[in-house]
């Protein structure tokens, strides 16, 4: 599967509201949805739910999580970036952190330029 069939795929799932079970039944509640949460599924949870309500809001904390320590996260972050936006701006999710780190520079600057005004509608 190719990287591209694999963001697709995470597109469809986000966009459905599913996700890939990452806790195991039985272990305690997941701690609720939190672009900060020092858990990843908290963390994809967020993201998810940004998707499923258009939240255009969540981008920079989206782009922040390109930073990720968590190799899902980042799929699922540049995943949604990408749904939002078209753009992926030369991120790649598996390469090397310093290789991420150029293309990071670029959507911190890119939130800069499109970053929605407070108050303001969201964009269509």
């Amino acid at each position: 599967m190719s990287i591209a069939d694999s963001q697709a795929a995470v597109i469809a799932l986000l966009a459905a509201g599913m996700m890939i079970p990452i806790a195991v039944c039985g272990c305690a509640s997941a701690p609720p949805p939190s672009f900060d949460s020092y858990s990843p599924d908290s963390r994809l949870n967020a993201i998810r739910i940004a998707v499923q309500s258009d939240d255009r809001r969540a981008i920079p904390s989206i782009v922040s999580l390109l930073d990720d320590d968590d190799a899902a996260v980042r799929l699922y972050a540049i995943t949604s970036l990408k749904y939002f936006t078209g753009e992926d701006l030369g991120y790649d999710y598996a390469a090397p952190v310093w290789d991420r780190r150029v293309a990071v520079d670029r959507w911190v600057e890119w939130c800069k330029v499109n970053a929605p005004i407070e108050g303001s509608e969201q964009p269509a």
